[in-house]
């Protein structure tokens, strides 16, 4: 398996490859561009495969269950991916940046260290000195949107006369940012 970790706009991750109780590589990279997206999956890495024919196409071309999760950097956003329902249903969720998560079979070690004030790195070598399926290399990603404390929320531009705001004026904010988003 593997631990991908998040915090403070910073991905870091392990690189042992196991299968079952053996070790395969400590060298594995777990970050995979595809499309002009960026993954960091967490699972068995045949099931990728099939993940990204889901994510892309939308449709399944496999008849098992998919072990993939991970989080996903899109159009300057942060997202937490997997499969679910015996790998029929894709799930993409937009992550605030100021929240921490982990992934992968040492996600407990690492969020338990990330809780207790380490940083996504820290995190890692927890769920390495933890967890027999995390080693290898520790890698890390910087976020390039990342600037601290925000929360990838895009902001509501509101008159600058003081008291109270039209109902219009809320209107034309929220479709300002909903045009945004598409």
């Amino acid at each position: 398996m593997t631990t991908i970790a998040y915090k403070d706009g910073i991905i870091a991750c392990d690189s042992r490859l196991t299968w079952g109780t053996t070790i395969i590589d400590d060298n594995w990279s777990k970050k995979i561009e595809r499309k002009g997206r960026l993954f960091f999956l967490s699972g068995i890495p045949e099931d990728f495969e099939d993940f990204f024919e889901l994510y892309f196409s939308g449709r399944q071309t496999h008849h098992r269950y998919l072990n993939v999760c991970g989080l996903l950097v899109e159009n300057n956003f942060l997202y937490e991916v997997y499969v679910c329902d015996k790998g029929n249903r894709l799930y993409k969720l937009k992550l605030f940046l100021d929240r921490t998560t982990a992934y992968g079979s040492g996600g407990d070690f690492a969020f338990t260290a990330m809780d207790m004030g380490g940083t996504a790195k820290e995190a890692i070598k927890m769920a390495i000195k933890r967890n027999t399926s995390t080693g290898g290399r520790i890698r890390t990603y910087k976020l390039p949107f990342y600037s601290q404390g925000k929360r990838q929320l895009p902001k509501i531009k509101t008159p600058a006369k003081k008291g109270k705001v039209s109902k219009a004026a809320i209107k034309k904010a929220v479709e300002s940012v909903m045009a945004k988003r598409k």
